[in-house]
C-alpha cells in the first residue's frame, strides 16, 4: 500500500478511517458514511480525489507485504550465516565492575575535548570526572561530543587554583595520583600497573600540567608513539588512559573470580 499512498493527495478521513483499515482486514465503516459528510466544513478532506487506494485489493497488498517480510528474513539469515552482525554492547556489568577512577580535567579549556572525555568516562564506568566549571555541560559543542553522557556520569567542579588542595585531599583518601605527561621519568602506559583507586590528571591543551601539580603525582605515564607528531590530542590520550585503567581492573576481577 505504501507504494500507492501519496502523503498529500491521499491525506483524508477516507484514507485514515476506511482505506487503511480495509487493507488491513479490519472492521470499517461504509464508504457512504464519508460521502454523506463530504459537505462538512473540515480542515481535513473527507474523501480522496483519487481512486487508487479505493481500488486497491487487500489480498494483493497482504501478499506484497508477506513477500517483503520473507525476503528480509531470508536476507537476515544470510547475514547471520556469512559474517558478523552489528550489536549494541551491554555496559551495565562493566560499570558495576569498574569505578575507582577519577579523571581530573580542570586544566582543559576546549568544550569538545571535555565532551569527548565525558562520554569516554561514562562508557568505561569512571567514578567521576572533575572539570573547572560545570557550565561547560551547557555548551553545544560539549553536548555534541558528550551525547548525554554528562547526565549519567558524576561530575564535580574544582577550580584550577584549587587543584593542589583537591589532589592532596584525594591522596589522603587513598587515591594514587597519576599524571598523563611526557617527562624524563615517565613510565610507558603499557608497562604501568594502575592501583585500584586512581586519580588521573590531564594537562592543558597548550601548557600541559604545571610543575607544582606534577610533583604531587606518584607517577607520570606516557603513551608510546611511532609517528613524527610529538603528542596526541588530550581527548585521545585521556581516552586511551581511561581504557587501559578499565582493562587492567576488569582483568584483575576476571582472574580473582577464577581463583
Amino acid at each position: 500500500m505504501l507504494f500507492h499512498l501519496h502523503p498529500l493527495e491521499d491525506f483524508s478521513l477516507e484514507t485514515i478511517l476506511h482505506s487503511i483499515p480495509r487493507l488491513c482486514l479490519l472492521d470499517i465503516p461504509e464508504i457512504s458514511a464519508f460521502e454523506e459528510k463530504a459537505s462538512t466544513d473540515s480542515w481535513i478532506p473527507v474523501c480522496n480525489p483519487r481512486s487508487i487506494l479505493r481500488d486497491l485489493n487487500s489480498s494483493n497488498w497482504i501478499a506484497m507485504g508477506s513477500k517483503k517480510l520473507s525476503d528480509e528474513a531470508s536476507s537476515n539469515t544470510d547475514i547471520m550465516e556469512t559474517g558478523n552482525v552489528q550489536k549494541k554492547i551491554v555496559t551495565s556489568d562493566i560499570k558495576k565492575k569498574a569505578g575507582g577512577l577519577v579523571l581530573v580535567a580542570s586544566l582543559i579549556d576546549k568544550p569538545s575535548n571535555l565532551g569527548g572525555l565525558t562520554r569516554t568516562c561514562e562508557v568505561f564506568g569512571a567514578e567521576q570526572m572533575i572539570v573547572h566549571s560545570l557550565s561547560c555541560t551547557s555548551d553545544k559543542l560539549f553536548q555534541s561530543l558528550s551525547v548525554t553522557a554528562h547526565k549519567w556520569l558524576k561530575m564535580s567542579e574544582v577550580k584550577r587554583w584549587e587543584l593542589e588542595e583537591y589532589l592532596e585531599s584525594m591522596k589522603r583518601q587513598g587515591y594514587a595520583l597519576v599524571a598523563t605527561e611526557q617527562t624524563e621519568q615517565s613510565v610507558c602506559l603499557t608497562e604501568y600497573k594502575f592501583p585500584p583507586k586512581c586519580v588521573i590528571l590531564l594537562g592543558n591543551e597548550k601548557e600541559g600540567i604545571p610543575p607544582n601539580l606534577l610533583r604531587m603525582c606518584s607517577a607520570c605515564i606516557e603513551i608510546p608513539q611511532v609517528g613524527v607528531v610529538r603528542s596526541l590530542n588530550v581527548h585521545v590520550s585521556g581516552g586511551i588512559t581511561v581504557w587501559e585503567f578499565t582493562r587492567q581492573k576488569l582483568l584483575r576481577l576476571s582472574q580473582s573470580t577464577k581463583t
